[in-house]
């Protein structure tokens, strides 16, 4: 099966992009040559400067500067992909995205984010530590963005991944049931959100099974796939580099996900 798509990527615009991955750097790290992404999907971090409450790191990262990228794609060299401008949207501590309605319109596709949960007594409180809480956090939070509506395509970016919490990540994701992932994903289904095959899935600090993919992650998404959810690939990249959307390629052939179920948002 030939996929490549990649919806989940980062330019210098990003704050924490690679100061030399320029849009061009990107097309031609990843658009290049026979296995280059065909469809690619730029996701800048972004927090709408109408949304109050932004930290100092995201006021700066606002609507006319993510949307900047699109003077730079006039000039690009895509090397025959299909380039769509969305934004990586942050979802703020009180379960709401940061992003208007009318700003929403101006994007192609819009990524949300549930699980920033590095950002204490920001987008959460920094006392969450135990398992059982953070999976409350995921939960609820996730339930919360899939019911989000806007005027525009979105997916629910890196699902589940309980972002800073590296030690105790299986422990958190092996303590959330088939029934609680089918209750979020029916939701996400119902508010046709995309589903991301995230690079998580393939971390090294935790257990993997022989193809190096993780069980858990397998497992949860096989819960979606299973509820009949849409997905899309989303490597996160930050710099020009495409093997992280080749295994992620693999990983969606693993997992038994046609094209038919890949938006192309």
């Amino acid at each position: 099966m030939d996929i490549r798509s990649d919806f989940h990527t980062h330019t210098n615009i990003s704050a924490c992009g690679a100061p030399d991955n320029t849009l061009q750097a990107l097309l031609d790290g990843l658009c290049a040559g026979p296995d280059g992404v065909r469809v690619l999907g730029v996701s800048n971090h972004l927090w709408d400067s109408d949304v109050v409450g932004a930290s100092p790191w995201y006021a700066p990262q606002n609507v006319p500067h993510v949307l900047a990228i699109r003077e730079e794609l006039k000039t690009a060299d895509t090397h025959g992909a299909r380039v769509l401008i969305g934004a990586e949207v942050e979802f703020t501590a009180d379960c709401k995205v940061a992003i208007t309605e009318e700003h929403a319109k101006l994007f192609d596709y819009l990524l949300i984010t549930a699980n920033h949960l590095h950002m204490k007594d920001f987008i959460i409180p920094s006392w969450i530590k135990e398992p059982e809480d953070v999976r409350f956090v995921l939960i609820s939070r996730f339930k919360a963005a899939a019911e989000t509506d806007l005027p525009v395509r979105c997916g629910i970016c890196h699902p589940f991944f309980p972002i800073s919490f590296k030690d105790t990540e299986n422990e958190i994701l092996a303590g959330i049931t088939d029934e609680q992932y089918a209750e979020c994903f029916e939701l996400a289904k119902k508010h046709d959100k995309s589903i991301e095959i995230h690079s998580s899935a393939l971390n090294p600090h935790l257990p993997l099974n022989e193809k190096g993919f993780c069980p858990e992650y397998i497992r949860m998404l096989g819960v979606a796939k299973e509820v009949g959810c849409t997905f899309h690939l989303g490597s996160d990249v930050h710099r020009p580099v495409l093997e992280p959307n080749l295994r992620l390629r693999e990983f969606t052939e693993y997992l038994g996900i046609g094209k038919d179920r890949l938006t192309d948002f």
